[in-house]
């Protein structure tokens, strides 16, 4: 910032730092600032959120302990089929019947060699 060189250039500085103050507080004035607290009614609105709910979640885990099952035939074919295209899981499920290729990585992972 430059130093005002007379009088005049002062009341101009003056008069643009006076405007824009002016300006920024009619801007607060036109902010809208939320009530803090609910009414009544708003506190008695809420949002149940059912998403994931499960009406028995015992026959779910049931069920996807029947899918991670493997029989020693499918073990066997995994094994062999993994010789002839390691890590190619999508190939491999190809070959089993009831698998994708996520429970191939999945057995994959946790298949103790």
């Amino acid at each position: 910032m430059s130093a005002a060189r007379s009088e005049h250039e002062v009341s101009e500085i003056i008069d643009g730092l006076s405007e824009q103050e002016n300006l920024e507080k009619q801007m607060r004035q036109l902010a809208v600032i939320p009530p803090m607290l609910y009414d009544a009614e708003q506190q008695r609105i809420k949002f149940i959120n059912m998403n994931g709910l499960m009406d028995d979640p015992m026959k779910v885990y049931k069920d996807r302990q029947v899918m991670n099952m493997w029989s020693e035939q499918e073990k066997e074919t995994f094994r062999e089929k993994f010789m002839q295209h390691p890590k190619n899981f999508g190939l491999i499920a190809s070959f089993l019947d009831r698998k994708v290729s996520g429970y191939i990585f999945y057995f994959f992972l946790t298949m103790p060699f």
